[in-house]
């Protein structure tokens, strides 16, 4: 079973549409993410990264704050173990400082090596939403606001048995879709972000 959205189905949007789900999005940490990177200027080429956010860092360097998602990496514990956390170091929160000026040195330096898919601007991400951010969305939207109804099949179902998610809604008009997700985000690309 499908448990997000693809970045293939956020392809399906347009740019304005992108904008508005971007604006509902509060991004949290834990949260699939993708990230589209132009990858070639001159023919417009772009790279889709997946990912998971680690953290969510305010950059307040310029004249309007920016929101910088970091990746989640695994790091290795003490033990051997494998984590689940994002790495921690203090160079990492003096990274979007301002500059010092390029003449001063103070003999002190320590390359701090920043891969360039572990920092995203916002402006750059889009959530791969969950079915269960996909229903709260849609909880909340117009078409929520008078209930609706989510049939969920047997998973085994018998020959004649429905074998399909369906969605009903308080006119008792039904959506039906063999991928619950792919329902959801049918409902949510109509009623939340009103692509008819």
């Amino acid at each position: 079973m499908k448990e997000h959205i693809t970045p293939q189905d956020l392809q399906s949007l347009t740019a304005s549409q992108k904008e508005m789900l971007r604006s509902l999005w509060k991004p949290e940490v834990n949260q699939m993410a993708v990230a589209s990177i132009c990858t070639n200027v001159e023919t417009e080429e772009y790279k889709d990264i997946e990912f998971v956010i680690g953290q969510v860092l305010i950059v307040d360097s310029g004249r309007f704050p920016r929101i910088v998602l970091r990746r989640l990496r695994l790091t290795e514990n003490e033990n051997g173990e494998d984590g689940d956390t994002a790495p921690e170091s203090d160079a990492a929160e003096d990274i979007f400082d301002e500059e010092p000026d390029g003449d001063a040195y103070d003999g002190d330096f320590d390359a701090l090596y920043i891969e360039p898919d572990e920092f995203f601007n916002l402006e750059d991400c889009l959530p791969l939403l969950s079915i269960g951010q996909m229903i709260d969305y849609i909880r909340k939207s117009k078409f929520g606001q008078r209930g609706f109804k989510l049939l969920i099949p047997p998973e085994e179902g018998k020959l004649f048995e429905q074998n399909t998610f369906r969605l009903e809604d308080s006119d008792e008009e039904t959506y039906e879709n063999a991928e619950l997700c792919d329902l959801l985000w049918d409902i949510f690309k109509s009623y939340v972000l009103g692509v008819l």
